[in-house]
This record gives C-alpha cells, structure tokens and sequence, in this order.
C-alpha cells in the first residue's frame, strides 16, 4: 500500500494536523478528552515514523512499488 502526500504537504504534516484537531476536541467532551489526548500522542508518534520512513526513502530507495 502506498501512501501519498496531498496537495496540503507532507505525510507528517497530515498526521500532525490529525493530531491537532484531537487536541481541539479533546478541551470540549470530558469524557472524551483522554482517548483524544491518547490519539493525539499516537498520530504525533506516526508523524515522526512516516517523516523518518519518507526521509530514509529519499536517501536510499525502498525496493518494490
């Protein structure tokens, strides 16, 4: 599975706006606020994977499509 940047920018980028919105909605639903909280972590945490991934992929590219 391929994953491609839209025109908005980056994979990490994506991931970091995810990331933002969980933190905007988790101020506004306590019951919610920590599995918003929790989400925002993970979506920062693959933010920093697919920004290494994309990096590693540009010095030396990953075999296969």
């Amino acid at each position: 599975m391929r994953i491609q940047a839209g025109p908005e920018g980056s994979v990490e980028a994506a991931f970091e706006r995810r990331a933002a919105r969980a933190e905007m909605l988790a101020g506004g639903s306590a019951p919610a606020e920590e599995p918003l909280r929790f989400a925002a972590g993970l979506y920062r945490a693959q933010a920093r994977l697919a920004s290494a991934l994309e990096r590693a992929h540009s010095e030396q590219p990953f075999p296969g499509d």
